[in-house]
């Protein structure tokens, strides 16, 4: 039973089946294995075989905890141990991964992985005692700089749990020949599904009336439709795309600004490619999906606000820094614009931030990714990211 509950911290169960990386096929939880099922040491049959106890008896469930993984033998190219790796939906902190030897106990790698949670302290200074020791970490946002990344005497990789990799100096990673990688498409309809609520929160005002219900005080502020009127889409990805193909469900005109121009997309949405001015200036909505760049910084000031609908709504799921927050909170409170809703600022969380003051700006903590879906996707490809780069030494996801 001991080993059972240590156990329900590193594993993720996929309805019935346990998938490792690797490898096509799955584990089910009614499939007795044996010495001779191929492919499968003997590490991945005992996580399996317990990991069903687990299910039976009700300690973990879909989707809890993290990853397992198989790491590539170096004979014939069978299994010859599993490691466990990814995010846990409720851990602050990275995970480190340390190579076992061969041949592989998984009780004793088990005791190897460490899981770094805020509440045993900064995970700076956490990170900055195990990272020596550490031969790749998943990485979520907090930050890697030359100092930190210079302490990973054996790190081989930074796999990021997500896209964004503003918070990983790159050039520090390369000159320590530390590989940074990403896990691209595996949020991007959580994050579009985001920007959709928080601009339907904006201009319905469901928050405020949320407040006011629980507060015993019944308000009703009018609101906007977002039905025919004009979407501006700041960076038309993977993700800004997504946005844009949800909003044609409300017969909205689609404006976008990206350097490259995708005309499946101009066909399929009746998209516009226009200059970021023009978008400005005759956009109702706005949603940024760009990534932070020295010439994206603040890219939406006092000018740019000056020029937007009076009625406009913005809308950030990117990254804090893109929207200059001071002139953005003297734009609501001066009535400027209309509203704005923040899943990404430069403080993170913005629990200081002179926009909490504001019942016209929604704020929520970076949580476009904080999806079932999202979470699964992002953890199988930060872990197979990780597994690529220290087998194969190097990863189709990988920043350069």
């Amino acid at each position: 039973m001991d080993t059972i509950k240590k156990l329900s911290d590193y594993a993720i169960v996929f309805g019935h089946s346990i998938r490792f990386i690797g490898c096509p096929k799955t584990i089910d939880n009614d499939l007795a294995l044996t010495d001779h099922t191929p492919g499968y040491g003997s590490a991945a049959k005992y996580i399996a075989t317990v990991t069903k106890e687990l299910v039976r008896d009700g300690l973990i469930y879909e989707m809890q905890s993290v990853t397992v993984i198989e790491i590539m033998g170096r004979n014939a190219g069978w299994l010859t141990g599993a490691a466990v790796l990814a995010k846990s939906e409720d851990c602050e902190g990275p995970d480190l991964i340390y190579l076992p030897e061969v041949p592989f106990d998984v009780d004793v790698f088990l005791e190897k992985v460490k899981k770094l949670v805020a509440a045993d302290g900064p995970i700076p200074e956490q990170l900055k005692k195990e990272l020596p020791e550490a031969d790749a970490v998943i990485a979520g946002l907090e930050d890697y700089d030359e100092a930190l990344i210079a302490c990973g005497s054996k790190l081989k990789v930074i796999s990021r749990y997500g896209v964004g990799y503003d918070k990983v100096d790159v050039k520090a990673a390369a000159a320590h020949n530390v590989a940074v990688t990403i896990t691209p498409g595996a949020n991007g309809d959580s994050v579009a599904d985001m920007a959709m609520a928080l601009m339907l929160d904006c201009a319905r005002n469901v928050t405020t009336m949320d407040n006011g219900i629980k507060a015993k005080n019944q308000v009703r502020p009018q609101g906007l439709e977002m039905w025919e009127k004009t979407l501006g889409v700041v960076g038309a990805g993977r993700i800004g795309k997504g946005v844009a193909k949800r909003c044609t469900g409300f017969n909205m005109r689609i404006l976008c600004y990206d350097q490259y121009q995708d005309e499946a997309f101009k066909k399929e949405c009746g998209a516009e490619y226009v200059d970021l001015d023009t978008l400005i200036r005759e956009s109702d909505f706005i949603t940024i999906h760009s990534p932070l760049t020295p010439e994206t910084r603040h890219m939406f000031s006092t000018a740019q606000f000056k020029v937007m609908k009076n009625e406009a709504i913005l809308v950030n799921t990117a990254r804090g820094g893109i929207v200059d927050e001071d002139a953005l909170y003297e734009a609501l409170a001066s009535g400027e614009i209309r509203a704005a809703g923040l899943d990404a600022t430069v403080d993170e969380p913005p629990y200081d931030s002179r926009l909490c003051s504001l019942s016209n700006c929604i704020l929520t903590p970076h949580a476009g990714a904080a999806t079932k879906e999202a979470s699964s996707k992002m953890s199988l490809m930060a872990a197979q990211n990780a597994v690529d780069v220290l087998t194969k030494g190097s990863c189709k996801f990988e920043v350069k």
